[in-house]
């Protein structure tokens, strides 16, 4: 409790009178100024405060105290008002109430007058006709619609502590404010008790980057809203050492003292499980993994820094940054859908709306062009020659060059039903032929310029169309089918001269398995090339007449490989291990079927579109490698 000094310190009249009037009545005459040996006067006030600053109401209390003089009576008024006007009684303590809701907001005045014996020994004196009279101020601030919820202004990160902030409650019912921190380390939760309504910013010292906190500031004990934090970890860096091993680096902590051991995470494509690494020393800011990464999909890392005390799983420890991407490769755009432009250097790229021309020996965008309502970038397709690309969109079919992205023709087609698809597969040629697998078992062949259709074959009870590809010049068909008779899928070549067809020859493909529809064909000038499932997960590699369809050569790939890509024009394919294993020395081979030539090459990781064109092999992430990079011999 503060003692205020009347006499000393806020004393603004202080007279000696004879005294047969009220104070404000005695004449000026009976005014004198006191000596120095006046008797000294204290008053105390609750609540404590040099200015008494309100958002509620309040009970005001006085207490006068001199041991020099007797107190004679007590005279107390808010601004104008007297309040309160008595004979003083240590017993009974003058007490004011104030209402706030009865007042204005800004500065008002307790004035407070103390009348004590004057100690002359006079018969006035001791009538208490005579004496000494004390006045002073006591400001009140008073402020309407006070939120008691305190209101955090900033968190700031000091590079290790954070220092929080908030808005002063500097009113009489304050008792202490309670800063709370809640982590999603899951380790106890800290709070920091304030009892100094002045004090508004504290600095958490138990703070560890990449943790997500949320500071809440409460007043005396009341709630107030959260206020989340975080400070990410920097993005680590990932690079290849002498051995082609994938090597983590990061930053130390700038809180040693709060961490318990870094976690370095590797999920290694195509695999649900982290690969870990612990380090316990602050000061060990590297992670050596024991594995040549592959190409294709991502590699993904995160370094977290747990703080002590946290014993739980760490893939309940939800970590802010400290996230990595790492792949072999050089960068290029990223694609959802690629393919070759004819035998060109281009090749058409598409991602999120917007067709690329990239030259893939320049590695540069050439052209662009944005479309909308795309359905499904596996449904695009592009010509044998490169002349036009199509897709469709929830009820069209649309055509267009790519040497200037002109539209050729757009109509609606009965295959596709608002976004639907009803058909297995599409191919375009270069003279303006649409042909189609439908679900309901029918070859048909369309008039891309008109919309009509020129042809359909419908298949039989015995026998289910699957797939089917139309050459440059739109006057032959490869098309493959289910014979129910003898379980087995057959690849035929046919003449197609603008109504009808004339078979040229088949070849039985495979019975239906785990992989009977990964079948890759193409028509050139003079020969029909395909890669040929013979079973389940074994390929083989054929050359055929386009005028017989009689075998000219073949080439059975290892057991087990799946195809990656093929450039069918220079005859080149890649093959990768069907199982998910990126270590095998014998992951991934690659095929010059021109240059007779076969090479065992990096892992190949699945989970992106590839394309290969003009020997080098490029995937949806983003990224390319030429395949001399590749060959591991």
């Amino acid at each position: 409790m503060k003692e205020i000094l009347a006499l000393v310190v806020i004393l603004l009249l202080f007279f000696s009178v004879s005294c047969e009037f009220t104070p404000s009545e005695i004449p000026e005459t009976f005014v004198e100024q006191p000596d120095e040996n006046a008797p000294v006067l204290y008053i105390e006030v609750q609540p404590d405060m040099d200015t008494l600053k309100l958002a509620s109401d309040v009970w005001t209390q006085f207490r006068l105290t001199s041991q020099e003089a007797e107190i004679y009576w007590v005279k107390i008024d808010f601004d104008d008002s007297n309040v309160y006007y008595s004979d003083y009684n240590s017993g009974a303590l003058p007490s004011v109430h104030v209402s706030i809701g009865n007042y204005s907001e800004g500065l008002h005045y307790f004035t407070i007058q103390a009348f004590t014996a004057s100690n002359s020994g006079s018969i006035a004196d001791k009538v208490e006709a005579e004496g000494y009279l004390y006045e002073v101020q006591w400001p009140v601030i008073i402020h309407h619609g006070v939120d008691t919820r305190i209101d955090i202004k900033k968190v700031e990160y000091m590079n290790g502590p954070v220092a929080v902030s908030w808005e002063k409650y500097d009113y009489y019912n304050f008792q202490n404010y309670v800063l709370s921190k809640w982590s999603s380390t899951q380790v106890d939760g800290v709070k920091y008790t304030i009892s100094n309504p002045r004090v508004t910013t504290v600095l958490d010292t138990t703070f560890l980057e990449g943790e997500y906190v949320s500071y809440s500031v409460s007043l005396n004990g009341g709630y107030s809203p959260g206020v989340s934090f975080d400070v990410p970890i920097k993005t680590p860096d990932i690079s290849l050492n002498e051995e082609e091993k994938m090597v983590v680096r990061w930053n130390r902590t700038q809180n040693p003292k709060n961490l318990g051991y870094y976690h370095v995470a590797l999920k290694v494509p195509n695999t649900y499980s982290y690969q870990e690494i612990i380090k316990e020393d602050a000061e060990d800011t590297v992670a050596v993994y024991d594995i040549s990464p592959g190409f294709g999909d991502n590699y993904e890392f995160q370094v977290r820094y747990v703080p002590k005390g946290f014993d739980q799983p760490y893939v309940i420890y939800n970590s802010s940054g400290g996230e990595a991407l790492f792949s072999l490769g050089n960068q290029m755009s990223g694609f959802e859908n690629a393919m070759k432009i004819g035998d060109t250097e281009n090749i058409l790229l598409y991602n999120d709306g917007l067709f690329y021309k990239y030259n893939m020996v320049t590695h540069t965008i050439l052209d662009s062009v944005r479309v909308t309502g795309l359905t499904n970038p596996g449904f695009i397709r592009i010509s044998p020659d490169g002349d036009f690309f199509s897709y469709f969109t929830n009820t069209d079919f649309v055509m267009r060059k790519t040497s200037d992205w002109g539209l050729v023709s757009q109509f609606t087609t009965p295959i596709m039903d608002y976004g639907t698809a009803r058909f297995w597969s599409a191919s375009i040629s270069d003279n303006y032929h649409l042909a189609v697998i439908q679900h309901s078992n029918i070859l048909s062949v369309t008039d891309i310029r008109t919309g009509t259709e020129l042809f359909r074959k419908e298949g039989t009870q015995g026998e289910y169309f699957s797939d089917a590809v139309i050459n440059s010049e739109g006057d032959k068909i490869l098309y493959n089918s289910l014979v129910y008779d003898d379980w087995t899928y057959y690849l035929r070549l046919a003449d197609f001269d603008g109504d009808k067809i004339t078979e040229r020859g088949e070849t039985a493909v495979a019975n239906p398995g785990a992989n009977y529809g990964i079948i890759q064909y193409a028509i050139l000038e003079d020969k029909v090339l395909i890669l040929k499932c013979i079973s389940t997960y074994r390929y083989s590699w054929e050359e055929r007449s386009t005028s017989d369809f009689s075998l000219i050569s073949s080439f059975d790939i290892p057991d087990r490989f799946l195809p990656v890509a093929i450039d069918f024009n220079k005859q080149q394919l890649v093959m990768r291990y069907r199982f998910r294993t990126t270590y095998d020395e014998a992951s991934a081979l690659y095929y010059d079927f021109e240059k007779s030539i076969t090479h065992k090459i990096i892992p190949i990781i699945e989970g992106q579109k590839f394309v290969l064109s003009n020997e080098v092999l490029a995937n949806g992430s983003g990224r390319y490698l030429p395949l001399n990079d590749l060959i591991q011999e």
